[in-house]
């Protein structure tokens, strides 16, 4: 039995409809946002969300349905056209409706972006000895530790090649993938607002 909309007056026969209203016109229990405000790096472009991450559909997914009112079974943003598919649980089934949500990106800087931008350093990866061995690693090194963190900067003495590494647990990680001995020492370099001392460490490895 075909079924014409009392809000838009389209017909069952070329729109779905679920119950008595076509899909779009459906009364809705849910509040989407028309735009959403999201703080981005401007130097690594990640998104202000469970700390900083990529600005993937499921994390803006999750920033919009934060601040929307309602439930929904499920939901997915589409970055290239704006659009959020959300699948709506009715009396007569369930069904999808799009809302347009406009994505505000204000620019800042990142936990991490801002510590490198200050030169900031958690440990020193110090290469010494034979100058082919030390050309032989730096750029492994470096290449492994930038995948996980950020080198602040790199100084070249006569007696070998100093990096300054922005956390030591991925410092320590690339020297033990490259399976290098090394002298650890800590120094003290500050206190933490909670009191705890803060210790740079330096990994000396010698060709």
């Amino acid at each position: 039995m075909e079924k014409i909309c009392p809000r838009c007056g389209i017909s069952s026969k070329t729109a779905p409809f679920a119950g008595n209203f076509c899909e779009n016109c459906y009364p809705l229990s849910v509040r989407i946002p028309m735009a959403v405000n999201v703080l981005q790096c401007k130097k690594c472009r990640h998104i202000k969300y469970a700390g900083w991450s990529a600005p993937t559909p499921e994390n803006l997914t999750h920033i919009i349905l934060k601040q929307s009112k309602g439930k929904v079974a499920s939901a997915r943003f589409d970055k290239k056209n704006s659009l959020l598919a959300v699948e709506m649980d009715s009396a007569h089934g369930t069904f999808i409706k799009s809302f347009p949500v406009e994505i505000i990106y204000s620019p800042s800087l990142c936990d991490t972006c801002s510590k490198s931008a200050g030169s900031y350093s958690e440990a020193i990866i110090q290469l010494r000895g034979n100058k082919e061995k030390i050309e032989k690693y730096i750029d492994k090194l470096q290449s492994r530790i930038r995948r996980k963190t950020f080198i602040s900067r790199t100084v070249s003495l006569s007696e070998g090649i100093d990096f300054y590494v922005g956390d030591k647990i991925e410092a320590l990680r690339a020297l033990q993938n490259f399976d290098l001995e090394y002298l650890r020492t800590e120094k003290l370099v500050g206190q933490r607002k909670d009191g705890r001392r803060i210790y740079r460490s330096t990994f000396r490895v010698r060709f």
